[in-house]
């Protein structure tokens, strides 16, 4: 039916007009009216502080309650990384937060924080699918937990690596494999279950070194 079609395809536009407005709330300045500073660095992030306060009673009372941050119109957040601060304004400013592993356990932590509970039963769900249990982005999640400290739950590590021995030759192809912890490349060539050609998990764990030498945050404990 042409009017339908042209009725979706008018509403998905409108959509596109919607997100690309919004969109200038993160990257036009001069609509920004208050200033973060993220992470150890403190790196500098305008931003537009009604939306954001609307995520939860912390960041409300932080940004038009009577403290230091009300007055100033800065607001220090060492504790966040700069990804975890851009997922929380993305949701505030209902856009998508284009959550990655990384990006999800940052913005999880960041959520437990500020207690946002939407976000993090968001980033929670995410971390559950992982776009069907993908081994690349379970080997990315798996990686991210480690390097930032954070601990998975139990029942989700035994599903990630269930389906890691799934899929064992297409992990150790995966391109993330030579970024991969290397708590969690011990622990798989240790693995009865985890069965892949000899010749080539030796030549992807040499490449697996290479890497590591270049980022000895790889190595870990």
């Amino acid at each position: 039916r042409p009017s339908a079609i042209r009725s979706v395809a008018m509403s998905e536009a409108f959509r596109l007009s919607q997100d690309k407005r919004c969109e200038s709330w993160i990257t036009d300045e001069e609509l920004c009216d208050f200033v973060a500073f993220v992470g150890p660095e403190r790196q500098r992030v305008p931003f537009l502080r009604a939306p954001l306060a609307t995520l939860s009673k912390p960041l409300r009372i932080a940004l038009y309650g009577e403290f230091r941050e009300g007055h100033t119109r800065e607001l220090v957040l060492e504790d966040v990384t700069v990804d975890a601060f851009d997922v929380m304004m993305r949701t505030a400013y209902h856009l998508d937060p284009k959550l990655t592993p990384p990006r999800a356990i940052t913005a999880l932590k960041a959520a437990k924080l500020y207690m946002i509970e939407d976000l993090e039963k968001y980033c929670w769900d995410y971390l559950h699918d992982l776009e069907g249990l993908d081994g690349t982005l379970i080997l990315q999640t798996l990686t991210e937990s480690l390097k930032s400290s954070f601990d998975l739950p139990e029942d989700l590590q035994c599903t990630y690596w269930s389906n890691i021995l799934s899929k064992s030759a297409s992990v150790v192809q995966s391109p993330f494999f030579v970024e991969t912890h290397g708590s969690v490349i011990a622990k798989l060539i240790k693995l009865n279950e985890f069965h892949v050609n000899e010749e080539t998990l030796w030549n992807r764990l040499v490449e697996w070194a290479a890497s590591a030498v270049q980022k000895p945050e790889l190595l870990g404990p």
